[in-house]
């Protein structure tokens, strides 16, 4: 009974079912999560990245060049010397004829202090005012030039708008004939009437009419050249039977007759048939060469039009520069104004030495004072500088400060100076500089004088000196910071984008430049050296050479 329950148990118990297999969704999940791991790992290597290249690549700052002077600063530091000295001085190279006083003499306002040679200042009279006469030529000239230049450009412009005018004409007309040209060949092209008929049964019906005609005309003569047999049998057989040969002959021909005008019909039936194929072929032979010289007109026409339109167009091309060239604006020029301030000194230095003259060569005292110091010996000439020191008699002084030698070619009397005290005193300004010489302690150095206003300073005070000289304007300066050197060639850094692993960097580039003048802070560039628009690096926080990766300065 145990086995009939398990028979019965194994029969009937229920088939094993398979493993569920988990759900797609859940392997669709898991990588849904995988790929938005790998994607934030992607982001914070990212910003890793540009975290690294913030801290290693310089940030920049951008400048741009601008317009003004190249104003020069210098500083020398000096005291207040006793009495009111003042520098005497004269036109140097004027040779000395007399020394009419000597250290300690006190003389009144227009004494005399020595005398020039005569023939001398004449001599440099002369030369002077020749010199301003060769000035005054130079700039009469530079003006006859100027307005020629102007003339010849306003000749240049109005003959190219007018050669721009007949080129566009000239062009206009040609293109205008060729078009012309061009439409009455098609014209005739089109109203041309195509060839009537096939060629291939043209040629097939001339060749089957000449077939024909020959073997009519093969006939005919066949049958004349029968009759000829048969008309001398004839007369051969009438002759033996001594009948008469020429009734048979007669006979013979009579009987041949109608064949032969048979024939001879069909061979001219032929000859009608071929001469008519022949005139069929010739007409559509002709039709079709004159078809073809139509299409060939047109084309030859179609080439002339397209000739005539390229040579319009190179030829205002032509004059259009031409134009454009005669429009060009011209260079800046500054000497014309060098020019003029020259011969404005050289004007002064005539009128001084004509009062000379007029003066028979005498240099008198400017005021009362006392005479402090001489420059001068008989028969040398005059210095170019103090020639005598007078000290004034009313109460100040006369502020001397010395400067280094090499500076010399930017000081000179007439600069603009400030005096400064120090220890919060006000500064003098609105001074000017009165004598530049050379130190007679010390070749190294100048002595720079400068009246201040009478009773402000006591003898013996300490003071520092400022002269500012201004440059002529420049129309591109940039600061001195951003300048670099390399072996006398003077450069900037600016920027320069390329092609790196992550897309287009931005790098730092050498632009060469000439530098025109510089002070302690600026430099004037040439104009052109940089690129419109274009900016240079003025600040960076760490050191930046050509070719290295750089980042702007976010404003």
């Amino acid at each position: 009974m145990g086995n009939q329950h398990m028979r019965h148990y194994r029969a009937h118990r229920p088939a094993p079912q398979p493993a569920r297999e988990k759900p797609k969704a859940s392997l669709s999940r898991r990588a849904i999560r995988y790929m938005g791991g790998f994607l934030l790992l992607m982001a914070l290597f990212t910003l890793l990245s540009r975290a690294a290249d913030g801290l290693t690549i310089p940030q920049v700052a951008l400048a741009y060049p601008s317009k003004g002077t190249i104003d020069r600063t210098m500083t020398g530091f000096g005291k207040v010397e006793e009495l009111s000295a003042q520098a005497v001085t004269t036109e140097p190279g004027l040779r000395v004829a007399g020394i009419g006083v000597k250290p300690g003499a006190v003389v009144e306002q227009g004494a005399p202090l020595f005398t020039l040679d005569a023939a001398d200042l004449e001599d440099k009279l002369a030369q002077a005012r020749e010199m301003l006469q060769r000035l005054d030529m130079d700039l009469q000239d530079r003006a006859s030039r100027e307005s020629l230049s102007a003339q010849d450009q306003a000749r240049a412009l109005q003959r190219a708008n007018e050669d721009y005018a007949a080129a566009k004409s000239s062009g206009d007309k040609e293109v205008e004939r060729a078009a012309k040209t061009l439409n009455e060949a098609k014209a005739k092209l089109n109203a041309a009437a195509p060839p009537a008929g096939e060629l291939s049964a043209l040629e097939a019906a001339c060749a089957q009419t000449a077939e024909k005609l020959r073997l009519a005309e093969e006939e005919l003569t066949r049958l004349q050249n029968e009759l000829e047999e048969k008309v001398a049998q004839a007369r051969k057989e009438a002759e033996e039977a001594q009948e008469d040969p020429d009734q048979r002959e007669a006979q013979v021909r009579e009987e041949y007759q109608p064949r032969l005008d048979e024939a001879g019909l069909q061979a001219d039936a032929a000859r009608q048939e071929k001469a008519s194929a022949d005139n069929a072929l010739a007409a559509y032979t002709e039709a079709s060469t004159q078809l073809q010289l139509l299409r060939d007109s047109v084309d030859a026409a179609q080439q002339n039009y397209d000739r005539a339109v390229e040579s319009r167009e190179n030829a205002l091309r032509s004059a259009s520069r031409q134009v454009e060239d005669a429009q060009r604006p011209q260079a800046q020029d500054s000497s014309g104004k060098k020019a003029e301030l020259d011969r404005e000194h050289q004007a002064q230095q005539v009128a001084r030495l004509e009062a000379l003259v007029k003066d028979g060569g005498v240099v008198r005292a400017p005021c009362s004072g006392t005479v402090t110091g001489v420059s001068l010996t008989v028969g040398m000439p005059t210095p170019d500088g103090t020639a005598l020191l007078l000290a004034g008699e009313a109460n100040g002084g006369v502020f001397t400060a010395q400067f280094p030698v090499e500076l010399e070619k930017y000081l000179s009397p007439g600069d603009e100076a400030v005096i400064k005290l120090g220890s919060g005193r006000p500064p003098i300004e609105g001074l000017r500089l009165e004598t530049v010489t050379v130190s007679p302690t010390d070749s190294g150095l100048l002595d720079v004088t400068v009246r201040p206003p009478e009773g402000v300073l006591a003898i013996g005070t300490a003071a520092e000196l400022e002269v500012r000289r201004k440059s002529e304007e420049y129309p591109c300066r940039v600061p001195l910071s951003a300048l670099h050197e390399d072996n006398g060639v003077y450069f900037l850094l600016v920027t320069q984008e390329k092609a790196g692993l992550l897309g287009t960097e931005l790098t730092a580039s050498r632009r060469d430049v000439t530098v025109l003048e510089k002070n302690e802070t600026m430099a004037a560039i040439q104009q052109g050296d940089l690129d419109w628009g274009q900016g240079f690096l003025a600040a960076s926080a760490k050191p930046v050479n050509t070719g290295d990766r750089i980042r702007l300065e976010v404003p």
